[in-house]
C-alpha cells in the first residue's frame, strides 16, 4: 500500500509531465508545468536532495533529470495562472519560455550521479517545497 506522502515515481514510457521551480528576471518564483517527451532520455535520481540543499539518501523526495523539456503552463507560489512567459532555471542554466523545447547542452544519464540536464519533480508539491 503506499503511503500518501510517498512520491510519485517518474513513469518508464511515454511523454509525462513535471515540474520545476523557476524565477523570472526579477527573481520572482514560479512552479513552471514541463512536458518531458517520450523521445526525450529521462532519469529519476536515486540521490535525494534535502531542503537545505545537501544530497542525501534519506526520505527527501526524488529529483529528476532530462535532456529536455517543453515549458507548458506556469503558476505563482500560491497556485494560480501567472502571465509571465519566460522564466530562468534556479542555478541560471537554463532558460524557458511558455510553448517552447528547452534542451540542455549536455546530460548524465546515470541515476546515481549528480549531473547534467533539466531537473525537475513528478509533482508541483515538490518542486515547491525543494529547490
Amino acid at each position: 500500500m503506499t503511503k500518501e506522502l510517498d512520491p510519485p515515481l517518474m513513469p518508464g514510457v511515454g511523454g509525462f509531465s513535471g515540474w520545476k521551480k523557476v524565477r523570472d528576471d526579477v527573481g520572482r518564483f514560479y512552479i513552471l508545468k514541463l512536458w518531458i517527451p517520450k523521445h526525450a532520455p529521462a532519469v529519476q535520481m536515486c540521490k535525494e536532495v534535502t531542503i537545505d540543499g545537501k544530497w542525501t539518501r534519506g526520505s527527501a523526495l526524488p529529483l529528476c533529470r532530462a535532456y529536455c523539456a517543453k515549458a507548458v503552463a506556469v503558476f505563482t507560489i500560491r497556485g494560480t495562472v501567472a502571465k509571465k512567459r519566460e522564466f530562468f532555471s534556479l542555478d541560471g542554466c537554463h532558460y524557458f519560455k511558455i510553448g517552447e523545447m528547452t534542451e540542455t547542452m549536455s546530460f548524465e544519464s546515470c541515476p546515481y550521479k549528480n549531473g547534467p540536464g533539466i531537473t525537475f519533480y513528478m509533482a508541483p508539491e515538490q518542486a515547491k517545497k525543494f529547490p
